[in-house]
């Protein structure tokens, strides 16, 4: 390519030879008031940045980079850059509010913000994902941002578990984890792994933090649950593996999460300190087997976790809350990451943090000590070390990194451990792409019409819904009540735990009515939140009703006095006189709440909370919906095609 003011000879992605410094859009915008590109200005513009992301790529000839292996490009790359640069490609920010505004698109405070601190990743949160378009663009700055200022494009994180944990308004969110684990079908986790990363790469999104890989073996978790496959080591191992491999085939970076293991808990990390007193032979033989298993098989990233583990790392901090002693969590144990994680298991990936800013830290730490133990622990990405919601976070993180650049020139170990770290990362970004990507030239107008293509297309629906059907469990069937057969004449009363839950059936009723899979019928429905007794209105709807379908929700808060009515109402329909020859029991959450029902004789299990929003038109809920209960109605009346079985251990009541 010629022009006016020099040559360019593009060799391949990975070459760019400037044969002129002054062609970068900067100069060619500002010197010579961009003259030549005024007809096709937003066009160039991409290109230009497209340009200048192959330009940070390499300086060097073709014949030179030709002969240099990875880990060469690596180190050029890696060189060339400034201390900020190389503390930057280990941060993972993100912006989820402003001064009390939401963040829907990046602002220019943000951008200053980027280019100051250079940061390696940028998490999207939901308040940058309100539809496609806003989420492509939002992205699309991003990476501008970065590539503008002569900073290597980003990792661009999401949790994106599907179930509960769906960021993106209108992606598909498939029925979850412990769904999966209930299927225990190799090939329908590894279509949602798929799914789920072509729909993040429409976006513009290259790594997410999945998949779940904890084994939920502590029925009062209130955090993992139904986010985990299951309770069994080598179930959670296989669909973990699964999910994994369908991301890599979109080559979106997996995650493996969260090390050495969250599901014995029954703690929060986002609100405490949680502490598990197991040995490192206990986790060896159970909680460790999964991250084994995905580590052996390719995971990119495995993600740390704040537990304490105080019999396998002893040593001792000061609480900034309490003056008490504490052991390390996780995420600040050298012991675990690198002992444990490097050495014993083998590990050669990133070990990504989770969130800096839950409890579990900073009630704890100063980020600055906690970043620093981080690090020298062996983890490689900081991730979320301040929320950027106010001025005041600018400025205690603009300290922040001024210490730890300070820590850079004087402490040879910690500097040993960034420049490791960055080295990791950048291998990453050029296995996967990132660096090199040819997107980077494309207009935002082609990728928002290929986002919209994509994500939550109908194709993925109709997938979606099948897997979600198939995920359902029919757990007890006792009196062959299964599936409900009733006549337009029959009454079908239907008792759930919250109005969101009542809004979920009816349209799950009103599309089978539209697709003509069930007769028209009289239903009536009741919500019994914060409710425990029968009332005589409600003992008449009961005796009116030819069917009675329950619905149930766990969370580990039922076990505390404030939310035993989710427990209590349900036992006390199960044990009127004569209701389980006509009583359905449907668990809408965490399975482990039947044992509580010994006398419900008809139970099916459906492992999440809500539904699916998209599916609904202009009926907009939580974009943490799932299409579970659709999927459990409709098998309720022989409409679906239930073939889970249930992937958790029950308790002992």
């Amino acid at each position: 390519m010629y022009n006016k003011f020099g040559k360019i000879l593009i060799i391949s992605p990975y070459t760019l030879h400037i044969k002129q410094s002054n062609l970068v859009l900067g100069y060619i915008k500002n010197t010579h008031k961009g003259a030549l590109f005024k007809p096709m200005n937003k066009y160039f513009k991409n290109l230009w940045a497209g340009l200048l992301c192959l330009a940070l790529t390499s300086s060097y000839s073709f014949s030179t980079l030709s002969k240099l292996t990875v880990d060469e490009r690596v180190s050029k790359l890696v060189d060339k850059m400034t201390p900020e640069q190389k503390l930057g490609q280990m941060l993972i920010l993100k912006n989820v509010s402003y001064n009390n505004i939401e963040a829907e698109e990046l602002t220019e405070t943000m951008k200053k913000i980027i280019k100051k601190y250079h940061p390696g990743g940028w998490t999207v949160c939901r308040p940058n994902l309100k539809n496609i378009q806003k989420s492509v663009e939002y992205i699309h700055d991003v990476q501008q941002t970065l590539i503008t200022s002569n900073d290597l494009p980003a990792m661009i994180t999401i949790d994106q578990e599907g179930g509960t944990v769906t960021k993106i308004e209108n992606a598909c969110s498939f029925p979850g984890n412990m769904a999966l684990g209930a299927l225990n079908n190799f090939d329908r986790t590894y279509q949602v792994g798929q799914i789920i990363g072509a729909e993040l790469a429409a976006i513009g999104i290259n790594h997410n933090y999945a998949p779940v890989v904890d084994i939920n073996d502590n029925p009062q978790n209130p955090i993992i649950n139904v986010r985990s496959f299951g309770s069994n080591p080598d179930l959670v191992k296989e669909m973990g593996k699964a999910f994994m491999d369908g991301f890599n085939s979109k080559n979106i970076i997996s995650t493996a999460k969260h090390f050495p293991g969250h599901g014995n808990t029954n703690k929060d990390s986002h609100t405490g300190l949680p502490s598990i007193d197991k040995s490192l032979e206990d986790l060896k033989n159970f909680e460790l087997i999964p991250f084994k298993y995905m580590i052996d098989n390719g995971t990119d990233c495995v993600m740390t976790s704040h537990i304490m583990f105080p019999n396998i790392d002893k040593t001792t901090y000061i609480s900034k809350k309490d003056n008490s002693s504490i052991n390390p969590p996780a995420t600040l144990s050298k012991k675990i990451l690198t002992d444990v994680l490097r050495n014993d298991l083998g590990f050669n990936g990133i070990i990504v943090t989770d969130s800096m800013c839950m409890q579990a830290i900073v009630d704890h730490f100063e980020m600055t000590e906690a970043i620093e133990i981080a690090i020298k622990s062996g983890a490689n990405m900081i991730c979320g070390p301040t929320t950027l919601s106010q001025d005041s976070d600018i400025l205690e993180f603009d300290k922040i990194m001024e210490n730890l650049k300070n820590k850079l020139s004087s402490d040879s170990e910690f500097k040993n451990k960034v420049e490791d770290s960055v080295k990791r990362i950048v291998k990453m970004k050029i296995k996967k792409g990132i660096i090199d990507s040819k997107t980077y030239a494309t207009s935002l107008d082609s990728k928002i019409q290929t986002a919209l293509k994509v994500v939550g297309c109908k194709e993925h629906r109709k997938i979606e819904r099948e897997i979600a059907r198939e995920c359902i469990t029919v757990y007890k069937n006792e009196k062959s009540i299964f599936p409900i057969t009733p006549s337009k004449s029959d009454k079908v009363l239907f008792l759930s735990p919250s109005e969101l839950v009542t809004l979920s059936v009816k349209k799950s009723l009103a599309r089978l009515l539209e697709e003509a899979k069930i007769p028209e019928i009289s239903s009536e429905f009741y919500n019994y939140t914060e409710q425990s007794s029968i009332s005589n209105e409600l003992q008449e709807k009961i005796d009116s009703s030819k069917y009675v379908i329950l619905l149930t929700q766990h969370y580990a808060e039922s076990f505390t006095d404030e939310f035993k009515w989710l427990s209590d109402f349900p036992s006390n329909i199960t044990k009127l006189p004569n209701i389980s020859n006509n009583l359905v029991l449907i668990s809408i959450g965490v399975p482990y709440d039947i044992v509580n029902y010994p006398d419900a004789s008809t139970i099916l299990l459906a492992y999440c909370v809500r539904m699916n929003p998209s599916n609904w038109g202009d009926l907009k809920f939580s974009t943490e919906n799932c299409p579970n209960i659709p999927a459990a109605i409709e098998a309720c009346f022989g409409a679906g095609n239930p073939k889970g079985t249930i992937p958790v251990k029950l308790p002992n009541k």
